[in-house]
């Protein structure tokens, strides 16, 4: 049996449907650097893709659009993404908390591995996935 899960706080690129105010301020900053301060982070419910209980937060980008993006998910204890695949890769930090990764078809809880604060991942494009 897997250690109690705590709240999981990710940065992933490349959840796609979720579009928040953050944009805008961006647009509104220097082309050649910006800066996102946690004060002006705008959380939301995540895409309608993901199960109910996830707040997101897009950083940089637009994840309705090709290309590049970046956003924090905030995720429940014991929060289950089941199985699925991504057309690009995903890069995942954990910021805080801990979740489990795998890989496959099936989630399959005993195979797959606990991220911990300050873990990074990377999923590759079509491979299938879960993070529960």
């Amino acid at each position: 049996m897997k250690p109690k899960q705590k709240t999981a706080a990710l940065i992933l690129v490349c959840i796609s449907g979720l579009v928040t105010q953050v944009q805008a301020q961006m647009a509104q900053m220097p082309a050649d650097h910006f800066m996102v301060m946690p004060k002006d982070i705008k959380w939301v419910d995540a895409s309608p893709s993901l199960p109910p209980g996830a707040k997101a937060a897009v950083i940089d980008g637009d994840p309705s659009k090709p290309g590049l993006f970046t956003l924090r998910l905030k995720v429940p204890a014991h929060y289950k993404v089941m199985p699925h695949y991504h057309p690009a890769d995903e890069h995942i930090t954990v910021l805080e908390g801990n979740c489990f990764m795998g890989v496959g078809d099936k989630l399959d809880e005993n195979s797959a591995n606990e991220l911990t604060t300050g873990t990074f991942g990377v999923m590759k494009a079509g491979l299938g996935n879960h993070v529960y």
